[in-house]
């Protein structure tokens, strides 16, 4: 019975968040746009708006859910660095830190694996939306998740591509719902789901600030 409202409980977070933006196993439709980070909340960001190359990323998330078939991981926190290599949104994750998780009354730790990832931000076939696909940086491997819950769960989660939603918000949201597949442990669940929303600002003079997704006008 617990396994079934476990399941059910994953399958409705999936189909809600699948009716919007896709699954993030199968990646939605994009077009490759010049897609760049603006200090605007408008659709086409001009030139004088555009944060530059070398740009940190600060998004952080109070709400992280891990979902599996063996219990829900919740994690009180979770901070995750990125810095652009150009004017467009494409560049390293360079940090990705999860703190406070437990299953149950379990401690856990949840930790990233092959970082730096690289990311580039992509413009969505309905031109209204984005979204930002995280993959590896030959040659460290893919994006992984190591997970440890006491002495009975040791195992580590991965996907060759990690897609995130960017929400039309203010401050700029960015939403993830990945199914990752086991790669290492034992007894360890076949589905693993990552599920978190980040905010996410731009440092600029020291100083954090609103940035948003855009395309380039």
């Amino acid at each position: 019975m617990r396994l079934i409202k476990i399941l059910g409980i994953v399958a409705i977070a999936v189909a809600a968040f699948t009716s919007i933006f896709g699954v993030g196993s199968a990646i939605a439709e994009t077009t490759l746009e010049k897609v760049v980070l603006c200090k605007m909340h408008i659709h086409e960001c001009p030139a004088d708006e555009h944060f530059p190359a070398n740009t940190v990323i600060h998004a952080t998330s109070t709400n992280t859910l891990f979902l599996s078939s063996l219990g829900n991981i919740s994690c009180g926190s979770s901070a995750m660095l990125l810095k652009t290599t150009s004017l467009l949104v494409h560049g390293e994750v360079t940090d990705l830190t999860f703190a406070n998780c437990v299953i149950g009354k379990q401690a856990c730790t949840v930790t990233a694996l092959h970082l730096p990832w690289l990311f580039k931000g992509e413009l969505q076939a309905d031109d209204q939306s984005y979204e930002v696909l995280m993959t590896e940086k030959n040659p460290n491997g893919e994006p992984q998740l190591k997970v440890v819950c006491g002495s009975l769960i040791s195992c580590t989660f991965g996907a060759a591509t990690v897609l995130f939603a960017a929400l039309l918000s203010v401050p700029e949201k960015l939403n993830v719902l990945q199914e990752l597949a086991s790669v290492a442990g034992l007894l360890c669940p076949k589905m693993f789901i990552w599920h978190s929303e980040y905010e996410a600002e731009c440092l600029e003079n020291n100083e954090l600030k609103e940035c948003w997704i855009k395309m380039e006008s």
